[in-house]
This record gives structure tokens, C-alpha cells and sequence, in this order.
């Protein structure tokens, strides 16, 4: 299986957010988990995926899948 990038994923994830002019928590509501799983991928400290959240298969109004 393909190891990700944590902190690369976490910068691209924050910035796709703050694009959007969402909030960690608001975020979280839209893919289901916590605010405290997204601020973990936001850092790198954790990867998508691990524990019970799963990964966000794609941001809303992102291009990428």
C-alpha cells in the first residue's frame, strides 16, 4: 500500500479549507468526523484513514478525487 506524505497532505488539506473559508469543525461535519481528526491531518500527526474516521475521498468543491 502506498504510504502518504502526512504533512504535505495536512498543508494541502488547510489550504483547500481556508480557501473554502471553512472552519476545522465545519469541515469535520461535512466528512464525518471529528474537528479534532482534522486539526491531527491539517498537522501531519496523524494520516487519513488511521483509527475510526476514514480518509475524505474528496473535498467539497475540490477538483481533486
Amino acid at each position: 500500500m502506498h504510504e502518504i506524505d502526512k504533512e504535505r497532505f495536512g498543508a494541502f488539506l488547510a489550504r483547500l479549507r481556508k480557501e473554502r473559508g471553512m472552519t476545522q469543525r465545519e469541515l469535520a461535519g461535512r466528512l464525518h468526523v471529528s474537528d479534532k481528526a482534522v486539526s491531527k491531518w491539517e498537522r501531519g500527526a496523524e494520516p487519513p484513514g488511521r483509527g475510526p474516521a476514514h480518509p475524505p475521498g474528496r473535498l467539497p468543491g475540490s477538483e481533486c478525487h
